[in-house]
């Protein structure tokens, strides 16, 4: 009987090991049975990392974004990174209602309207002369021997002959 009690405790205990190992297998999952395979590209995941998902499991390997020659983008996924806009030269004319300025960095666009709080017919910001009906003084100013000239504000002119001048010419040519 002992011989027998020995027999069944072997055999239990063989049954029991087999029955662990094969619940251990049963849970095991893809990533446990084969070596993940990446692209080689990383692609954009949020604003501090970039991701790549293994083409068998979908498993996901995270890296934060590096960017190396401090150009504000990801050096490996291209994403552009938090930053200050730098506008550089300001507002350049869009059209006849809006100028436009953008970031060096990233490109953003930042669009108004004309200004001109000074009435002189020109967007105080990109310089761009504005719509308007252009008004000259009634006085003319002196140019130079030929040409005496009237100025809108906006930088409008229209020249005239000087009289003297043009009498002198035309009797020249006679």
């Amino acid at each position: 009987m002992n011989k027998m009690k020995r027999h069944l405790c072997f055999l239990l205990t063989v049954v029991m090991v087999a029955s662990l190992l094969f619940s251990v297998n049963a849970f095991a999952t893809n990533e446990d049975q084969h070596e993940h395979t990446y692209p080689d590209n990383f692609v954009y995941e949020d604003e501090y990392y970039h991701a790549k998902y293994c083409t068998i499991c979908g498993a996901q390997l995270l890296d934060p974004h590096i960017d190396e020659n401090n150009d504000y983008k990801c050096d490996d996924c291209g994403a552009v990174l938090e930053h200050d806009h730098d506008f550089g030269d300001g507002f350049v004319a869009y059209d006849k209602d809006y100028h436009v300025k953008h970031c060096t960095i990233c490109g953003a666009e930042v669009m108004e309207p004309h200004v001109d709080a000074n009435k002189d017919y020109k967007c105080d910001d990109c310089n761009v002369v504005l719509d308007h009906e252009h008004y000259f003084a009634n006085n003319w100013e002196y140019l130079d021997e030929v040409y005496h000239v009237k100025t809108c504000a906006c930088g409008a002119a229209i020249y005239e002959l000087l009289t003297k001048t043009a009498s002198a010419m035309l009797a020249a040519l006679k």
